[in-house]
């Protein structure tokens, strides 16, 4: 849907799918955008923000899937705006607030359903932080009649799929997802059972004999992701996102959800990781949880920075912060082949990650 919109561009010397890649390249850039507006009133630090949002523009796998028409850019977008809706949500716990964050959430379900993964603890976190705060206003969300309306706000962000209503039926073009106006064909396409509801193909899985496997890839991979001494950084952001009095109350809900995606994804996943092609279309998924690995990277850096130099802090934090972005710019950060078969998906998996942005 969004992705037509840049088809009837008004850009007459470009081609239908340049436009249509130039969604892709735009929801991405929108999304280290958010990225760095989370971080930075995460963490009250905007040299944080500038390095979290940095890091993510320029990691290769959010690079490769940022210039071409694909699900994944959309999404690292509504998973950005999430992480900024509950930012601000612990900033002023208000009903309005909420009710955006809810609407988000259910926007970003019905792009990709990798999505619950940060929504789920997202949802519980705020739920339990109205209950127990002691702020004015505590226990504002748990009333029945504002419950309900964080409901009506996340079946709002779940309207999209109205779409399939209208467009459904025994008319629908050929190559669609069927008819989604019976009750039945719509479960169908929203639990995408033709894939397997939160699997990758709809084939026997291949065993959880590669869990452990699939995740020493993932994190061997995260270096590569990350500016220079980006993975020490991250892991310096991560402790310091759980224990500085500032950062904790948000920290422990992203770190739930980033246990939890990267966990219960790569349990989940059942093609098989020794094959080029299917290593990336598992990769594929990686930049949803990168995005709060560049989080932390941001926190370690800003903070490691003012730690070391005490008595110009900011002006270090600008530049370790803008060395090492840089430096990932100029690098690291270029798209880059890794043997995995990058690139080459099947057009069918393609549009199993989701149908609104592609």
């Amino acid at each position: 849907m969004l992705a037509h919109v840049f088809y009837l561009l008004p850009m007459p010397s470009t081609t239908p799918a340049w436009r249509v890649n130039l969604s892709s390249a735009v929801f991405d850039a929108l999304a280290a955008g958010m990225l760095c507006a989370a971080v930075g009133f995460w963490s009250r630090d905007t040299w944080a923000g500038l390095a979290a949002g940095g890091a993510f523009a320029f990691a290769p796998l959010v690079w490769q899937y940022a210039v071409q028409s694909e699900v994944f850019a959309l999404n690292n977008l509504l998973c950005a705006a999430l992480f900024l809706a509950l930012v601000r949500y612990d900033a002023s716990r208000t009903l309005g607030r909420a009710c955006a964050g809810a609407a988000v959430a259910g926007l970003a379900l019905t792009n990709q359903h990798t999505a619950v993964f940060f929504v789920a603890p997202f949802a519980v976190w705020t739920l339990l932080a109205s209950a127990s705060s002691s702020r004015p206003g505590a226990g504002v969300l748990l009333r029945p009649h504002r419950l309900l309306l964080l409901g009506a706000c996340g079946l709002l962000g779940l309207s999209p799929y109205l779409f399939l209503v209208v467009q459904g039926g025994q008319g629908a073009a050929w190559g669609s997802w069927g008819n989604q106006r019976s009750v039945s064909g719509f479960l169908t396409h929203l639990l995408r059972r033709e894939y397997g509801t939160f699997r990758l193909a709809n084939a026997p899985a291949t065993g959880h004999a590669e869990f452990l496997f699939r995740l020493r890839l993932y994190f061997g991979r995260l270096p590569i992701e990350l500016p220079p001494t980006g993975a020490p950084l991250a892991l310096l952001g991560f402790c310091w996102s759980l224990t500085l009095p500032g950062l904790r109350r948000v920290g422990l809900p992203v770190a739930c959800a980033f246990g939890l995606y990267v966990l219960a994804f790569h349990w989940l996943a059942n093609l098989p990781v020794s094959t080029g092609l299917y290593l990336a279309i598992q990769q594929r998924f990686w930049p949803q949880a990168n995005l709060i690995v560049c989080a932390w990277f941001g926190i370690g850096a800003a903070t490691a920075a003012r730690r070391l130099v005490p008595r110009a802090p900011g002006v270090a934090a600008a530049a370790l912060a803008g060395v090492l972005v840089f430096w990932h710019a100029g690098g690291a950060g270029a798209p880059k082949e890794n043997g995995a078969g990058a690139g080459t998906v099947s057009s069918k998996e393609n549009a199993a990650g989701g149908w609104w942005g592609g």
